[in-house]
């Protein structure tokens, strides 16, 4: 099963980049096939545009200008893009045919004026960009010109009603040009100009264009399944390397562990997982010492109880005051370690932010003292406005276990010192902790003092480490020569 959903998943990979770079493939395509349409739609148009500028620069700045420089110029004008031109004299109502149709290709055409004799003309419609050149003789002599286009429409066109041989076709005229001689209409020109895809270099760049993609599309196809493939290898084997971790890790197994992957952030993925393995498997042997450690606690005192009862049983003990107030004893150890785990694991999942208020740490130090069982112990050492901000309740509470976690374990012939500076207070008893790292003192029933075997919850420190860390701050245990020193740290200072 596990064989076959890592197939399933390599193949949803492949098709989905595949199909990825086709659609990348085919729109690059169609941009390129656009983009040539559009020029072929706009390309008379440039063809006019520069035919036109060509001639006005031929004819400008003459001296004198006669029929024959007219004419000159508007052959000189022409290139290969313009097959032919259809010359209308309005002066002699002549009609004459400069080179050929398009259709009769580049090659064949004839480079010279002729006049046009037919029977069979026909007329037409057409919308096509319209040019008037109008040339005046000026006052000191030498000519000049103005150019100005009659088309309003899409493109500068305008509609234009031909009457030409039956010879020239409607698709032939691309372009018109009016030529006026000292405000007479002296000339009109019908530009029959070559497509884009048969003018011979557009054709050949065109054609070039054409062949390279159609042998590159199979190569980009080609060059797809195989990055696809590469890809979505890479990319499944990855993912079923984290998907086997994870389903290890629903089973229970945490000692998993991930190769180094390819790219980068499935690598941060997959050393994620491994952290997170790891911490949950230090969370269920956290959690199995908390079971063993509860059982083991809570039992200490049950089995006293039990004891007791049996020897009162068996006559051993007599029901007396004694043996009652042991067995009140026990029970009131019994009720204070349950009540300690129900107050740590309700800090545990304290689900609203902690209020600060601005406390005055040397009165409120004295009245965790004045509870204590042996106040004259703690020394404190704290300035009267030294100013502590935390949750009154919260920090009398933490620090109240921290000082009778000194006073149970530590040296009984030396003082316990109480100090606050910056938001923090330092408890500083005599004694020495073992090896062991100093954070696990943090966790539930850890013992840190060599001494420090038997008797307590094992949660005082765990109950000040977790208010402390509610109110932003930290909790951190040290030795310090032949002392061990607990900080409070109780976060940032509200401004």
């Amino acid at each position: 099963m596990k064989r076959k959903a890592d197939g399933l998943l390599f193949f949803r990979i492949f098709f989905t980049v595949l199909g990825i770079s086709a659609l990348i493939v085919l729109c690059e395509l169609a941009v390129f096939f656009s983009t040539i349409m559009k020029m072929g739609n706009r390309w008379t148009e440039y063809i006019a545009r520069d035919y036109v500028q060509t001639l006005v620069s031929l004819l400008d700045g003459k001296e004198s200008l006669s029929a024959e420089d007219v004419y000159e110029a508007i052959v000189a004008a022409s290139d290969d893009s313009i097959s032919g031109l259809l010359i209308r004299s309005f002066a002699d109502d002549a009609i004459y045919m400069y080179g050929g149709l398009p259709e009769n290709g580049q090659g064949r055409i004839s480079r010279k004026l002729s006049e046009v004799v037919d029977t069979g003309w026909h007329s037409f419609e057409k919308n096509n960009p319209v040019y008037v050149l109008s040339l005046a003789e000026n006052e000191n002599g030498g000519y000049s010109h103005m150019l100005s286009a009659l088309g309003t429409g899409s493109g500068g066109r305008t509609s234009v009603t031909y009457s030409v041989p039956s010879f020239i076709g409607e698709n032939d005229i691309a372009a018109t040009v009016f030529i006026e001689h000292n405000e007479d209409l002296l000339v009109g020109l019908d530009l029959l100009i070559f497509d884009m895809y048969s003018f011979g270099p557009t054709s050949f760049v065109l054609d070039t264009i054409l062949l390279t993609a159609i042998w590159l599309i199979p190569l980009s196809l080609v060059i797809a399944v195989a990055a696809s493939f590469v890809f979505s290898r890479r990319t499944s084997d990855s993912v079923g390397d984290i998907l086997s971790a994870l389903r290890r890790m629903a089973d229970g197994d945490f000692d998993v562990s991930i190769r180094k992957q390819k790219t980068y952030e499935l690598n941060e993925i997959g050393n994620s997982i491994v952290e997170l393995s790891h911490q949950l498997e230090k969370n269920r042997r956290s959690r199995d010492e908390w079971i063993r450690s509860i059982a083991h606690d809570l039992n200490t005192p049950l089995t006293s109880m039990n004891m007791i009862i049996q020897a009162i049983e068996d006559g051993i003990y007599e029901a007396d005051g004694k043996t009652i107030a042991s067995l009140k004893n026990e029970v009131e150890t019994l009720t204070r370690r349950v009540l300690s785990v129900r107050y740590y694991v309700s800090l545990l999942n304290y689900d609203s932010e902690v209020r600060k208020d601005e406390i005055n740490a040397a009165k409120c130090v004295e009245q965790v003292v004045s509870l204590c069982p042996s106040p004259g112990r703690i020394s404190i050492e704290i300035g009267a406005d030294e100013m502590i901000h935390a949750d009154s309740d919260l920090f009398s509470h933490a620090l109240g276990e921290v000082i009778s976690n000194a006073l149970e374990y530590g040296s009984k012939d030396e003082q316990i010192s109480v100090r606050a500076e910056n938001n923090t207070v330092y408890v500083t008893d005599k004694g020495r902790l073992s090896n062991t790292d100093a954070s696990i003192l943090f966790e539930p029933w850890a013992r840190g003092d060599e001494s420090r075997h038997e008797g307590g919850s094992g949660l005082g420190l765990p109950i000040a480490g977790q208010i402390a860390s509610l109110h932003g701050g930290y909790a951190s245990i040290r030795q310090d020569g032949s002392h061990v020193v607990v900080a409070l740290n109780f976060g940032p200072v509200q401004g």
